[in-house]
């Protein structure tokens, strides 16, 4: 066998340890991007601002993963899942307040952030139709922290298939 048949290997290079509390200040940066969010959509869109948990988790992990200097691992779920959940829960009050102010401002509403604001406010969130916004945002945000918990990592080992089926054996011939 000669030198040219031979793969070249690389010594390997360890990776940068992970720095879990940097990555999760980074990603306390998305509880405000999530409120954001949740208000202009649910101010444009009514109901419909539980969609908007579809994009928390990933703007989440993305900000942990640049300031932790490395993809996502088993060390940083906990902080990373507790982001999310608090960006999710303030995510959806927000998203009820742009509803309110959307409704609010169409029926000739002037006095912004008034008592008669957050009567529409507390009607919103006491209707009984509250609850699939609610559930959605929540379903739809941990849908997508799970998916993006199991994403396969750089540098973990590779899932095994499963292995091959045997042949069954011959019948005997008479």
């Amino acid at each position: 066998m000669t030198d040219a048949q031979t793969p070249a290997t690389s010594p390997a290079v360890p990776a940068a340890p992970e720095n879990v509390s940097r990555g999760t200040l980074f990603a306390l940066a998305s509880i405000p991007a999530a409120v954001v969010l949740y208000a202009l959509v649910g101010g444009l869109f009514g109901g419909f601002f539980g969609l908007a948990a579809l994009l928390v988790p990933p703007i989440a992990v993305w900000l942990y993963e640049r300031g932790a200097g490395g993809p996502l691992s088993r060390r940083g779920w906990l902080p990373v899942i507790g982001i999310t959940i608090g960006s999710l829960v303030l995510g959806i009050l927000a998203g009820f307040v742009g509803a309110a102010y959307a409704s609010y401002t169409a029926v000739g509403g002037k006095e912004l952030f008034g008592s008669a604001f957050w009567t529409t406010v507390r009607m919103l969130l006491s209707s009984p139709d509250a609850l699939l916004p609610i559930l959605l945002g929540l379903g739809f945000g941990i849908v997508a922290l799970v998916g993006l918990l199991r994403r396969p990592r750089p540098g973990a080992p590779a899932q095994q298939s499963a292995a091959p089926l045997e042949q069954p054996p011959a019948p005997p011939q008479a």
